[in-house]
């Protein structure tokens, strides 16, 4: 997230990033979910941290514009916050969902990658509904 992928949101708009980081994350586990050997994990993985590169830039971007800057730090809180309970919710959900049927499954990267690519699409659809094309593609 320190390389030059951080200002493609500001050059191209915040939400084509997080909608491709999105796609690219719920890919990634999809590829996971398949996976039979090494390179492939290894390929699922890097396609996940290149997906997470994209949307976290753009999603702090939209933190810092939805927010003055006096109440940036406690915009910055609760994204965080919330973030940090996803993290929880998901590992113990996905746990869960591990062990479901009794055994060891996969089942947890088939279920965030349908997460994923169905928010990918809706986060997309609504974004145009909500913001003028003029505000999505800022002036360079």
């Amino acid at each position: 997230m320190a390389g030059p992928l951080n200002r493609l949101s500001d050059r191209i708009g915040r939400f084509v990033p997080l909608v491709t980081g999105l796609a690219l994350i719920g890919s990634a586990l999809l590829i996971l979910a398949i996976a039979g050997g090494f390179g492939g994990v290894v390929l699922g993985m890097a396609l996940f941290g290149f997906g997470f590169g994209l949307l976290f830039p753009s999603a702090t971007a939209l933190v810092s514009e939805a927010t003055t800057r006096r109440e940036r730090g406690a915009g910055f809180g609760i994204f965080y916050a919330l973030y940090s309970l996803g993290v929880v919710i998901g590992s113990v959900i996905s746990g869960l969902l591990n062990d479901w049927p009794g055994s060891l499954t996969g089942a947890p990267f088939p279920a965030g990658a349908a997460i994923a690519i169905v928010a990918a699409p809706t986060i997309f659809l609504v974004s145009r509904r909500t913001i003028p094309a003029a505000e999505m593609q800022p002036s360079i």
